[in-house]
C-alpha cells in the first residue's frame, strides 16, 4: 500500500510533505545522544558504566532513526517490515 497523496521520500525519510517539527525533534536528539555516549567512553573506557551508557545511547539513536522513518515514509513495506 502506497499513499499517493504525498511525495516519495528521499533516503527513507526526507520528504517535503512531512512537518519540519519531525526533523527538528529527531535529528538533534540523535546527534546529542551519540555525542554524550562518545564523550563518556572517551573519558574512561575501562568503566562498565561508561560502556553501558554508550550502548544505551547507540540503541536510543537507532530507535529514534527507525521512529523517524516510520513517521515520514509512505511505504507500508518499510513500516511493517513485511
Amino acid at each position: 500500500m502506497i499513499c499517493y497523496l504525498f511525495p516519495e521520500p528521499t533516503y527513507f525519510f526526507f520528504t517535503s510533505g512531512s512537518p519540519a517539527l519531525l526533523y527538528y525533534s529527531h535529528i538533534p536528539t540523535i546527534i546529542i545522544a551519540l555525542i554524550v555516549g562518545l564523550y563518556t567512553i572517551w573519558n574512561g573506557k575501562q568503566f562498565l558504566l561508561n560502556r553501558l551508557l554508550l550502548g544505551i545511547s547507540i540503541s536510543f539513536s537507532i530507535w529514534t532513526i527507525l521512529n523517524l522513518i516510520a513517521w515520514t515514509n509512505i511505504h507500508s513495506e518499510f513500516i511493517l517490515f513485511k
